[in-house]
């Protein structure tokens, strides 16, 4: 069912500790949902805009369900697969 699926992540880099939980994220995704489509919003200008952000990774998008991820959270795929169930 995650085939289905695009993980979008909008994300502007702090250089800091925010891009290393960042690479940490990425990482679960891949991990955890291999068959999801990983889509990266960045933004590289001194204000985030985090709209933008998301409309630059659905337009990388290739999969029918959208999961909108801030780049500090992570989703467990089960609740996923359950909310496509319900849709």
């Amino acid at each position: 069912m995650l085939e289905k699926v695009s993980i979008i992540i909008p994300f502007q880099t702090d250089n800091g500790p925010r891009a290393e939980a960042f690479k940490w994220i990425k990482q679960y995704y891949e991990r955890s949902m291999p068959e999801a489509e990983l889509c990266l919003g960045i933004i590289d200008n001194d204000k985030i805009n985090k709209s933008k952000a998301v409309n630059l990774a659905a337009k990388k998008s290739n999969k029918r369900n959208f999961v909108i991820a801030d780049a500090d959270i992570v989703y467990d795929p089960k609740l996923i697969v359950k909310a496509i169930e319900v849709l």
